[in-house]
């Protein structure tokens, strides 16, 4: 699964990104952390497994200790 990373992101040392995930433009991913699904732009992530930590709304920076939207695997989805 291809992972798909924005414009301008920066990951720390250490990072890991796993496959299929995708993060938006202006990411930072902290050292150590270990990345999955979608995360969306303009945000800070960190941890295992990373979570949103802060997030720019377009004027501030804001807390956002949010977990990351997650892609369901092609294997484990069913069609109802």
């Amino acid at each position: 699964r291809p992972v798909t990373i924005g414009d301008n992101c920066w990951l720390g040392t250490n990072s890991v990104i796993l496959p299929g995930t995708h993060l938006g433009e202006h990411v930072v991913v902290a050292a150590g952390a270990v990345v999955s699904g979608q995360v969306p732009s303009r945000c800070v992530v960190a941890g295992s497994p990373a979570r949103i930590i802060r997030r720019f709304n377009g004027e501030v920076w804001v807390s956002g200790d949010d977990p990351i939207p997650r892609t369901p695997h092609p294997r484990n989805s069913v069609d109802l």
